[in-house]
């Protein structure tokens, strides 16, 4: 998430025609190549979900999303 981009999904020669990724109603890709993570519909931040599947049956799964932006704070200067 640091460098934006979703590195590519391995071992991926097809998938299930039956899941309709485009038409869902978040984004929802698997990755070819390097892609870039940009926001999605005018979102300032991002949000990747990451899933891994064990050998032996230990699955894991979380989403990610980048850290807020802080604004500085400009000092106000009231003249006399």
């Amino acid at each position: 998430m640091h460098y934006r981009v979703v590195p590519p999904t391995l071992h991926v020669e097809s998938t299930n025609p039956l899941i309709k990724l485009e038409s869902s109603a978040i984004p929802l890709c698997v990755a070819r190549s390097v892609t870039a993570l940009k926001p999605a519909g005018g979102a300032k931040g991002i949000i990747a979900g990451v899933s891994s599947f064990g050998f032996g049956g230990t699955n894991a799964h979380t989403i990610l999303a980048s850290a807020a932006v802080e604004v500085e704070e400009e000092e106000l200067v009231l003249s006399k």
